[in-house]
């Protein structure tokens, strides 16, 4: 019997199918989760899972003030500018692997737009 006790969230579950079927879209979670959900007795995977998640979820205030800044420094007059830069995708998907990569990609553009107006 597992000594962790771990329920993987709904939306983490359906974004890893997505993306299963969908190619176009970066993988969700992390292969502990992939194997936590293969197999619940596996300890390891379910401790590596719940600290990726938690981590995860800590990202997901950071995901807001990047999109806040984008809007501040890029206004929207009708299509954001920033809907064709390779990282946006990934800031919309809040079980990406590479979400706190995507998040440092959208600051990085802000600091680039605000030095061009400047």
């Amino acid at each position: 019997m597992p000594k962790t006790k771990l329920e993987i969230p709904e939306d983490l579950i359906e974004a890893i199918e997505l993306s299963s079927f969908e190619r176009q879209l970066p993988e969700q979670g992390i292969k502990a989760i992939h194997r936590f959900l293969i197999d619940s007795s596996d300890e390891k995977a379910a401790k590596e899972s719940e600290e990726w998640i938690e981590k995860q979820k800590a990202l997901w205030q950071k995901v807001d003030e990047a999109v806040i800044r984008c809007h501040e420094v890029a206004p929207v007059v009708s299509v954001p500018e920033w809907l064709s830069e390779e990282w946006w995708i990934t800031l919309c998907l809040p079980w990406s692997e590479q979400l706190e990569e995507a998040i440092k990609s959208a600051h990085a553009w802000c600091d680039k737009k605000h030095e061009q107006s400047s």
